[in-house]
């Protein structure tokens, strides 16, 4: 590659480092994917996609550690359905080292998109990240994963 098309690429790109900040995770990694379109949307259209089926299941039983357990199986298959909108390649592991972070870059053109990690159980609890961010091309884009932007699937 020239040197022209390096600067060149280096001129439209985007890049994002992404820290993950959570003491509480064992182990302390989660997968992630940036995504051009709203995953929340394909989420809710999951969600409804699939109801019946957990809605069956949960018939099954008065019980409400089975109820709840029904409920957390219906979030986080839906949530992390929506990874199969991204290949393979393009879904990274963040992971909790101190000093370490990841970075990403893409010439996509788009200035906004979508940091998602897949589900993950903390506190007792599914959780994820979901963070929209309209990134600046030529511009390092710090992201952290924290306690602070935490998404509670229960809420």
């Amino acid at each position: 590659m020239s040197r022209a098309n390096t600067k060149n690429r280096r001129e439209i790109a985007w890049r994002i480092e992404l820290s993950l900040c959570m003491n509480e995770i064992d182990p302390p990694a989660v997968q992630w994917a940036a995504f051009v379109e709203d995953p929340i949307t394909m989420f809710g259209k999951e969600l409804i996609r699939i109801h019946s089926f957990y809605h069956h299941l949960n018939n099954f039983s008065k019980d409400r550690t089975w109820k709840r357990n029904i409920r957390l199986a219906h979030l986080i298959s839906c949530w992390d359905s929506i990874f199969r909108y991204v290949g393979g390649n393009e879904v990274y592991l963040a992971t909790e080292v101190p000093g370490v972070t990841l970075l990403f870059s893409s010439i996509n053109l788009l200035n906004k998109v979508w940091i998602a990690t897949k589900a993950i159980m903390v506190f007792g609890e599914p959780v994820c990240w979901y963070l929209p961010i309209k990134v600046k091309v030529g511009v390092l884009n710090e992201i952290y994963l924290s306690e602070d932007n935490i998404i509670r699937l229960l809420d």
